[in-house]
């Protein structure tokens, strides 16, 4: 486990939709990332119960977000219950920033951005970033998915990345879907539904690992090259081999 050598203040936690909500910390030092990295979270300096999350802000921002899905039990139940408690300043601790989806500026090619649940938490700073880097002519295509409708919560800020970045694209799936007006299924139904084209463009891939998994291999058989997917592939790997394990 990294050491928690960064002291951060929990600033607000908001919920964002269904069980998933926004931690908001401010570090008592500067914390110096790359967009689409993730760290670990502890409520201590020993990093006991830690966990991980990837980071939703960008380098640039004083404040470091999180999205968190709150399972009711564990790391979730613990920051809640601290939360509630109240009492003076409220401090957590973290790791320095790690992962391998490390947002790359290239203005030579198309960016396709593909989130399932509160992956779209490092979407987030790469979406976030290219609205203060020079404006380009290349496309941006996003697709985002999620079990249940309300866990869509990032549909407001998606439109207003839309409004602000050209050429930017949405597309949403939910699993589980009542609304005809967003497709219905999985991440990877809805590439195929839209005939997406992964060759020559740059890729990034946030989710469960299971999915990220998948859509890489997706990506790779529909003409992807392999040196331009970003996804954290050690931490994908070592689930499965827990998996496959248990």
């Amino acid at each position: 486990m990294s050491d928690f050598t960064f002291r951060a203040k929990i600033i607000s936690v908001e919920c964002l939709g269904g069980q998933i909500f926004a931690l908001r910390l401010c570090p008592s030092k500067p914390y110096l990332f790359t967009a689409g990295q993730y760290c670990f979270i502890s409520l201590n300096a020993e990093g006991q119960d830690a966990r991980a999350y990837s980071i939703a802000s960008t380098p640039s921002d004083d404040i470091l977000e999180f999205h968190i899905r709150d399972h009711g039990a564990g790391f979730c139940a613990a920051l809640r219950d601290m939360v509630c408690q109240g009492g003076g300043e409220q401090n957590v601790w973290l790791s320095a920033p790690q992962g391998e989806m490390l947002y790359t500026r290239d203005c030579q090619r198309d960016l396709v951005l593909m989130a399932g649940g509160t992956g779209y938490a490092p979407i987030r700073a790469i979406l976030s970033t290219l609205l203060v880097e020079p404006s380009d002519v290349r496309n941006v295509d996003v697709f985002i998915a999620a079990r249940e409708a309300e866990e869509l919560y990032m549909r407001d800020e998606v439109a207003s990345f839309k409004s602000r970045i050209g050429r930017l694209h949405v597309h949403f799936v939910v699993e589980h879907n009542v609304n005809e007006a967003i497709h219905s299924g999985t991440l990877k139904d809805l590439l195929i539904a839209r005939g997406v084209s992964f060759k020559d463009k740059r890729l990034y891939i946030a989710g469960p690992p299971a999915m990220v998994m998948d859509i890489h291999d997706y990506a790779l058989d529909n003409h992807a090259n392999e040196d331009l997917i970003h996804w954290d592939k050690a931490n994908v790997q070592q689930f499965l081999k827990q998996q496959k394990s248990g």
